[in-house]
């Protein structure tokens, strides 16, 4: 098979514009927002916070608990002293 340019370009034409475009489309579809560099990191980090997590059999729950009733405790502490 001998290909000349004028059959090679049109297809590494239509590859090159019609990947990025499919990829776009795919991820707006699953997840709803528009492509930014900054959306995909926070969703590789949270992946890999999910999966750490698992990995380690954390209860991301009871942390949030905790930490909430840390701060309850020093929102009281804040206000005996105030008063």
């Amino acid at each position: 098979w001998e290909f000349s340019w004028d059959i090679v370009e049109p297809i590494s034409f239509f590859v090159s514009t019609m990947g990025p475009i499919c990829f776009f489309y795919v991820w707006f579809a699953r997840h709803k927002e528009d492509f930014s560099m900054a959306a995909w990191r926070e969703g590789m980090i949270a992946k890999s916070k999910q999966t750490l997590y698992r990995a380690k059999a954390f209860d991301l729950e009871r942390y949030e608990a905790v930490v909430e009733a840390i701060n309850q405790c020093e929102e009281d502490i804040r206000l005996l002293k105030q008063g």
